[in-house]
């Protein structure tokens, strides 16, 4: 019997074994995506900058052709 139990409990350790080795395995994919997605983000980011920084720059610039053309209104 004593066979039987140790048998039984190895059997049982060498699955939680492959399973924690499944469940690293798992965790390293998605550390892979996840970095992947901060790249994305930060390239999206970056992509926004520039373009608030080109919508300021025409804003200013329209600023400027409505004060030549007097457009604007008073304040």
């Amino acid at each position: 019997m004593a066979d039987i139990d140790q048998t039984l409990l190895w059997n049982l350790l060498k699955e939680i074994r492959d399973d924690q080795k499944a469940i690293r395995s798992d965790i390293h994919v998605m550390a892979n995506d996840m970095r992947s997605v901060k790249g994305h983000m930060a390239s999206f980011m970056a992509n926004e900058v520039v373009q608030d920084t080109r919508i300021a720059e025409l804003m200013e610039r329209l600023e400027r052709i409505e004060r030549r053309l007097d457009l604007t209104e008073a304040e």
